[in-house]
């Protein structure tokens, strides 16, 4: 499959455990990643090489820490991490992310 120009990508509800690091290559122009309500714990580090990535909803998953690669998503504004089991954040990444306005932490 080529690069595609898709800007939203809807993988909510499934089974699935995790992404594969040739995601990020393959549809490197998504703004809008939904994976909520999934079986998720980790995230690819590719994940950072989404430039165009502007929301990221990983809620209703099991991740116990925010994902380090949030963090080096460039232009990442919103990050919806709400109904997993987080016990562990790094403030100092989440203060230093510039494009970060929104993170959504409820119910961890």
């Amino acid at each position: 499959m080529r690069n595609t120009e898709l800007k939203t990508c809807d993988l909510s509800s499934n089974v699935i455990k995790k992404i594969p690091p040739k995601f990020a290559l393959k549809f490197n122009f998504i703004t809008d990643l939904n994976l909520s309500h999934n079986q998720m714990s980790k995230l690819p580090s590719e994940l950072a090489d989404i430039a165009s990535l502007e929301n990221l909803d990983i809620s209703f998953n099991s991740f116990i820490a925010l994902p380090q690669v949030c963090f080096n998503i460039p232009k990442l504004r919103i990050l919806k991490a709400n109904n997993n089991a987080i016990i562990e954040i790094d403030t100092e990444e989440m203060v230093a992310s510039d494009k970060l306005e929104l993170v959504d932490l409820r119910h961890n």
